[in-house]
């Protein structure tokens, strides 16, 4: 276990990029205009490259979703300062209205076809000032823990995607409820259930899965000319696969039209169970969506040799398709 301590702050939240040995990454895209970006490393695959070289990735925050930050700018020289080079960013929902994604109008609602310009500047300035400070940033592009009411947390009634706080659509168009006090990882939001084919969906979802496309749009539309990003679909998620296999397969899309390469995993909440998990195991034998790994989850529930021990079954089982690992939440 790895701990860092910035200016009196103990930081929480911390990634290590695991290698073992050399293998070829056959993923690679010829012709692609990302040397630059942050990348496998080409003489290693399991570690990372950036600008051309390689680096190991090691950094933590104060918060995860650090772009919404007063103090952000501050707060990355603090951790360039002891040599910091990686942080998580959710894009979070979770805030007070005036740091929603969404434009929130004079009658107290929000529209979901417009935007909150102090969000989207403030995700751009933290996408500009870690590349001045050549630090790697992780995107979590959803949380579940912000659509949800469970242990009095009341996210979701504050937040936009609620028929009741948009002017978008209704409960009976949505099919969405008005509270959610179930823990997330039990799966209920509906929010999470909008893919087609996957567990759960119904057709009326297609309405918000509309919303969420123009959501991810929009990050991208400020993520993508930038080569310090990184891009994993869910913290700690119980979903189906599905879902963010299909976030994964639109971002690379929209990198693609970019002429870019963009590096895509997604977390899942089982890794901690190693061998008895139910959804870790699909990154094992798909590098095309897990382009790298993130096992965070495994440090969530065991401790000692029991953990040391499944984390190193997971790296075995990876580096079957030689990728770099990571983990947060150290």
């Amino acid at each position: 276990m790895m701990r860092c301590r910035f200016s009196r702050v103990l930081f929480a939240l911390t990634t290590v990029a695991v290698a073992l040995s050399t293998a070829d990454l056959s993923i690679l895209s010829a012709g692609d205009n990302s040397a630059d970006r942050i990348r496998p490393y080409a003489q290693n695959p399991r570690y990372w490259q950036y600008q051309g070289k390689p680096v190991m990735l090691l950094g933590g925050s104060k918060t995860d979703h650090i772009f919404l930050l007063d103090d952000l700018e501050a707060h990355l020289d603090e951790m360039q300062a002891v040599g910091a080079n990686y942080v998580r960013c959710t894009m979070s929902q979770r805030e007070g209205k005036e740091l929603k994604p969404h434009k929130l109008l004079p009658d107290g609602k929000f529209d979901l076809d417009q935007w909150n310009e102090q969000y989207w500047t403030r995700f751009s300035n933290c996408l500009k000032w870690c590349r001045e400070r050549g630090i790697i940033i992780q995107i979590e592009v959803w949380d579940r823990f912000d659509y949800t009411d469970a242990r009095g947390m009341n996210f979701w009634q504050t937040s936009p995607w609620r028929p009741a706080n948009n002017v978008n659509y209704t409960y009976e168009q949505t099919g969405f409820q008005e509270t959610y006090k179930d823990h997330p990882y039990k799966d209920k939001q509906p929010f999470f259930h909008t893919v087609p084919g996957s567990n759960h969906y119904r057709k009326k979802y297609d309405l918000i899965r509309r919303y969420q496309e123009r959501f991810v749009e929009k990050m991208l539309s400020y993520s993508l000319p930038y080569g310090n990003v990184l891009y994993c679909m869910n913290n700690e998620t119980s979903t189906d696969p599905r879902w963010g296999q299909y976030w994964i397969e639109f971002i690379q899309a929209k990198a693609a039209e970019k002429g870019v390469t963009v590096w895509t995993t997604d977390m899942f909440d089982d890794a901690f169970d190693a061998e008895k998990a139910k959804h870790t195991p699909v990154i094992f034998s798909d590098p095309r969506h897990y382009t790298f790994a993130d096992i965070s989850q495994v440090n969530s529930r065991s401790y000692g040799q029991v953990h040391w021990d499944r984390l190193q079954w997971l790296l075995r089982q990876i580096n079957r398709h030689p990728r770099p690992s990571k983990h947060t939440k150290i």
